[in-house]
């Protein structure tokens, strides 16, 4: 659909997309100040097919899915090794690999042992925290206790 051929229903589409309200878009557009005059040009047919097509549009161009970034990331790996830059080609690798699913980053949180009271949970207790029915914090001992 083309833009609407009346310029300021289309500003007004225009701020209706960017997130502005009916009234404020209604003022910006260049109307006189009339909530009702706003609130019933957005019930507008061929302003609300506009304003549709604009949010699909925006929508498209901003869905980021792991397979685009992964064939991003293979893009820029092979520009990087027809240029030589090693660094930047395993930097890519690496970070097709995370979006692929093949390489795991994984990090341990907080002191060495601090979660290692956690191997003593009982299958019946970790159950009762997957369930959410007992809260882990009760389970967790003392800090006096935890390194014994």
């Amino acid at each position: 659909m083309p833009a609407l051929r009346n310029y300021r229903q289309e500003r007004f589409v225009m701020f209706i997309v960017e997130g502005k309200s009916a009234n404020q878009a209604y003022i910006d557009a260049g109307y006189k100040p009339d909530n009702a005059n706003a609130v019933r040009l957005t019930t507008n047919d061929k302003v609300k097919a506009r304003i549709a097509e604009l949010r699909a549009e925006t929508a498209r161009k901003t869905t980021t899915t792991a397979a685009g970034l992964a064939a991003d990331a293979l893009r820029l790996q092979k520009m990087a090794e027809q240029q030589g830059n090693v660094t930047a080609a395993v930097a890519a690798l690496k970070e097709r690999g995370v979006l692929t699913g093949v390489r795991v980053e994984k990090r341990e949180m907080g002191a060495p042992g601090e979660f290692a009271w956690m191997e003593k949970l009982t299958t019946e207790q970790l159950r009762g925290f997957v369930e959410g029915t007992l809260e882990l914090s009760a389970l967790r001992p003392p800090e006096d206790e935890r390194n014994d």
